[in-house]
């Protein structure tokens, strides 16, 4: 239960929410468990990826991730800091990929690295609906190509060269939809190699969003 309201069945901290989706992944391995699955982040809480080594990753498909019970922003679900807040990693378990993914109504602020790593394969689709990304000061926010899976980084410029000084040939990536999404205040300081979004041949498809 949230601790800004004991009605709503949400998660107040990543830790909780990783072990609620991993639990879950695991019970369809075993065959007693069915996609699709929705989680709900607390109204009025901060998530600290920082401070508790760890970030969103969704594992199963059909994953939905909301603020509140409804997805809205202005509940103010806020993950905060560090370098990377939600990472779409290719499964562990190729006879259970993760196609379609949700989350709606979060606000991203602070990312010193890359806010969103979108490092699945062009078969697998992420819906950021009503979300909002501020303040992020590392070299992209949103990510998109295909590889393997990113490291958290304290230092800044260890999280920029990790993406920026690899390989420049890459297989087809994921698809990113952005619906009713803005980026505020979203740069790279005095960095030259900074993108709002890094696209290397993934799908982008954007539906009323705006740049602040």
């Amino acid at each position: 239960e949230c601790p800004s309201d004991p009605s709503i069945p949400g998660f107040g901290t990543l830790q909780e929410l990783h072990e609620a989706m991993q639990t879950d992944f695991s019970l369809v391995r075993d065959g007693v468990a069915v996609p699709p699955f929705q989680y709900l982040l607390c109204p009025g809480v901060k998530y600290f990826p920082a401070k508790e080594g760890r970030w969103i990753e969704p594992v199963a498909d059909g994953t939905e991730i909301l603020c509140g019970l409804e997805g809205r922003s202005e509940d103010m679900c806020v993950v905060e800091g560090a370098d990377l807040h939600v990472a779409f990693i290719a499964s562990e378990y190729p006879e259970y990929p993760r196609r379609h993914t949700k989350l709606q109504g979060i606000t991203f602020t602070g990312s010193t690295g890359w806010s969103v790593a979108a490092y699945d394969s062009k078969e697998t689709t992420a819906e950021f609906v009503d979300c909002h990304w501020k303040n992020i000061t590392g070299q992209t926010a949103i990510q998109i190509v295909e590889k393997d899976r990113p490291i958290m980084s304290s230092n800044q410029t260890v999280a920029r060269s990790q993406t920026a000084t690899e390989e420049l040939t890459y297989l087809p990536g994921m698809t990113v939809k952005l619906k009713g999404c803005s980026f505020e205040n979203v740069w790279g300081g005095e960095d030259d190699f900074f993108f709002v979004v890094s696209n290397a041949d993934g799908i982008l498809t954007m539906e009323n969003v705006q740049f602040k």
